[in-house]
């Protein structure tokens, strides 16, 4: 039961950085290609991980954060409220 909440809360917290992302990227009028290259990544691969079919590295995620303007705070924030939220 432990091991099935804590795939549980994985998951959970990969949707929330993909919204986080997606959300920073509408506001900014950024495009995916823009962000892609600032990974030097393919954008087919940044786009699968935004629609929650392949990865990117821990590294291109706190790049995107950086790159896209997105505060710590409120990265801390929605984690708390996945990790407190009821499973």
């Amino acid at each position: 039961r432990i091991v099935v909440q804590e795939s549980y809360i994985c998951l959970k917290i990969l949707f929330m950085i993909r919204e986080i992302i997606i959300e920073a990227l509408k506001k900014r009028g950024i495009k995916q290609i823009e962000l892609a290259r600032h990974l030097d990544i393919n954008r087919s691969s940044l786009n699968a991980f935004l629609k929650g079919n392949g990865k990117i590295s821990l590294a291109n995620v706190e790049k995107s954060f950086l790159f896209l303007g997105i505060e710590r705070q409120v990265v801390i924030e929605r984690f708390r409220k996945v990790l407190f939220s009821r499973i």
